[in-house]
């Protein structure tokens, strides 16, 4: 059954979408000092497993948009929903740091699709006001995981381990490729004339880097997310292990984090109508 676009449904359905990658970061933050403990290295080490999940979120998207545009963005959802729930469950069974590394990064490349492709389907079938609306609206449901995320990392490593987060991350990206299987319709307008060869992408890319616009937009862009996950990636080892705080009121303290993120969200949204 089809999900109208213009439905609440389908706006938390790319909310959640774009969420993705904060549920494989966000519930694994607790258990970066168990983790090390299983595998015999230092947290710190543990962290880079944060580092490199980013690497694969930011490489990613370079290749997802000119395949999404050509072939569309269902495939690439359901390739990259795909690609995240094999590579929870690779991470789930690593035994080694090195394995679990390798893993994190494509877990990172499953998750890089989420964001870019949900905002991309919103420019495919909105426009203007209602277009900045629907983004603020999925920036606020992006926002209700990261308040929610890190408690239920808790609650999966109490009851069975830093590997049960991981098999939980691999359940909600099979949920979410499903949901998208049966709930989404093929929103991109297809162009079957459109090259993918390296030559023609990297020459869009470097038009879209030199526009004066574009390219304030990406700094302030890149500036945002650069200080949020510096926040992300190393709170948890600083505020846990340095601090002293209880991974219970480390939870209610990045809940707190994410809540003024999401009330400003909403008066984006309130502001845009």
């Amino acid at each position: 059954m089809r999900i109208p676009p213009t439905s609440m449904a389908f706006t938390l359905l790319l909310g959640f979408l774009a969420a993705l990658p904060s549920f494989g970061i966000d519930m694994s933050l607790p258990a970066l000092t168990a983790t090390g403990a299983t595998l015999r290295v230092a947290p710190a080490q543990v962290g880079l497993t944060m580092s490199l999940f980013m690497l694969g979120f930011a490489i990613a998207p370079l290749l997802y948009g000119p395949i999404s545009d050509r072939y569309g963005r269902k495939p690439v959802i359901l390739f990259a929903c795909l690609l995240f729930s094999v590579a929870s469950v690779g991470c789930a069974m690593a035994n080694s740091l090195a394995g679990l590394l390798a893993w994190r990064i494509v877990q990172g490349a499953g998750a890089g699709a989420s964001m870019t492709i949900a905002f991309a389907i919103v420019r495919d079938l909105f426009e203007g006001h209602v277009a900045r609306t629907r983004i603020a609206y999925i920036t606020m449901a992006t926002m209700v995981v990261p308040m929610i995320a890190p408690t239920a990392g808790i609650a999966l490593l109490a009851f069975g381990g830093w590997r049960t987060i991981h098999v939980a991350l691999g359940g909600v990206g099979t949920l979410l490729l499903l949901a998208m299987l049966l709930g989404f319709s093929e929103s991109a307008t297809l162009d079957p004339t459109s090259r993918l060869a390296p030559s023609v992408i990297a020459r869009n890319y470097i038009r879209v880097l030199t526009h004066p616009s574009c390219l304030g937009y990406i700094l302030v862009g890149a500036a945002t997310f650069g200080s949020l996950f510096a926040y992300v990636s190393g709170s948890s080892l600083f505020l846990i292990n340095e601090v002293g705080l209880r991974p219970g009121k480390y939870g209610l303290v990045f809940a707190a984090t994410s809540l003024g993120i999401m009330c400003g969200s909403f008066s984006a949204a309130a502001s845009a109508r």
